[in-house]
């Protein structure tokens, strides 16, 4: 109980988090390879119930899966959920925002520029970890966002998270940036780099592509 409280307050005091941004241009696509076991992928864009329904039946098990205010910005700006699906059953999901997207990390709603689209979280069951799934999924969702009139995909991976990097960087993710959010007392603040202060998101975007 003393472990709970003590945590909390902590947090409200102080917390910090830093994730590498990493940034795939979609003129190149690479040639998918099959996952050593057969799946299929459906688009949720309008209805997200199924999505919703399974991810409350996980959450108790894998608690960051669902997330109230991640699921109200999707829906309010039509971002697309992958479900990744064996047998008809659903083993993972890809959520993809655009415009305006949650960013749980943050704590709050992070604008993106237009033809951008943001990989904000990537799941798969333990049991079907190791069979390339996450690749051959990731490869065909830039498929179809390209399809779509989109020119660019961004993801932000925590630093010690090796096998995601790893899988990223393998479909020609390169990485931008490692941002730092910290929030102190209340206020909020960001580092880029490890040592250059970042005014918000917004302004990373604007370095990046001229535009806020």
């Amino acid at each position: 109980m003393f472990k709970r409280v003590f945590k909390k307050i902590k947090n409200l005091i102080f917390r910090t988090t830093c994730s590498i941004w990493f940034e795939k241009t979609l003129h190149e696509i690479p040639n998918p390879v099959a996952p050593d076991v057969d799946i299929s992928i459906e688009y949720l864009m309008e209805d997200i119930s199924r999505l919703s329904d399974w991810l409350k039946t996980h959450h108790a098990v894998f608690p960051w899966l669902y997330v109230r205010k991640e699921l109200e910005s999707a829906q309010a700006n039509k971002h697309i959920y992958a479900c990744i699906l064996h047998q008809d059953v659903i083993i993972g999901y890809v959520k993809i925002g655009m415009n305006n997207v949650y960013v749980h990390d943050f704590d709050k709603v992070v604008h993106f520029p237009s033809k951008v689209a943001f990989v904000y979280d990537i799941f798969v069951l333990p049991e079907y970890r190791g069979k390339h799934i996450a690749s051959y999924v990731l490869i065909k969702i830039i498929q179809f966002l390209k399809e779509r009139g989109f020119e660019k995909l961004w993801c932000h991976i925590e630093g010690w998270n090796h096998a995601s990097i790893k899988t990223f960087q393998k479909i020609g993710f390169k990485e931008k940036a490692s941002i730092r959010f910290s929030r102190l007392f209340g206020f909020p603040f960001f580092l880029q780099n490890s040592y250059k202060p970042l005014k918000s998101l917004e302004a990373f975007w604007e370095a990046h592509y001229g535009m806020s």
